[in-house]
C-alpha cells in the first residue's frame, strides 16, 4: 500500500507544480495588460536629474505616439468593409474599435506620465 501512496504523492506533487506554474504565468500575463510596465515605472522613478527626466520624457512621448499611430490603424481597419456576412463584419468592426480605444487609453497614460516629469 505504501507504494501506491508514494505514487499518489508524486502525482499530487506534479499536479501542484503545474498549478503553481499556471498561476505564476497568469499573474505575469495579467500585469502586462497595463500600459506602464515595471521597467518603465523604474525609468520614471530613477529620473531624478533634468537630463534623465528629459530622456524619460522623450521615451514616454515616443511610446504615446506609437500607441496613437496604432489606434489610428485600428480605426481605419474598423471602417474597412471586406464584404461577407453582416454579423462577422460587425464583430470585426467592434474588435478593431475596441483595440483602437485601448491604444488611445494607453497613449493617454504615457502622455500623462510624460507631463508629470
Amino acid at each position: 500500500m505504501e507504494n501506491i501512496r508514494g505514487y499518489t504523492n508524486v502525482l499530487g506533487e506534479k499536479i501542484m507544480k503545474k498549478i503553481i506554474i499556471l498561476i505564476l504565468f497568469l499573474l505575469g500575463f495579467s500585469s502586462g495588460i497595463f500600459a506602464i510596465s515595471e521597467i518603465e515605472e523604474l525609468l520614471i522613478k530613477e529620473a531624478t536629474n533634468p537630463e534623465l527626466k528629459k530622456i524619460a520624457k522623450e521615451y514616454l512621448i515616443k511610446k504615446a505616439k506609437d500607441h496613437k499611430d496604432l489606434a489610428e490603424k485600428y480605426k481605419n481597419l474598423s471602417n474597412l468593409s471586406k464584404g461577407g456576412k453582416a454579423i462577422s463584419s460587425i464583430e470585426e468592426h467592434n474588435k478593431y474599435k475596441k483595440l483602437a480605444e485601448h491604444c488611445e487609453k494607453e497613449a493617454s497614460i504615457y502622455e500623462r506620465e510624460a507631463n508629470n516629469l
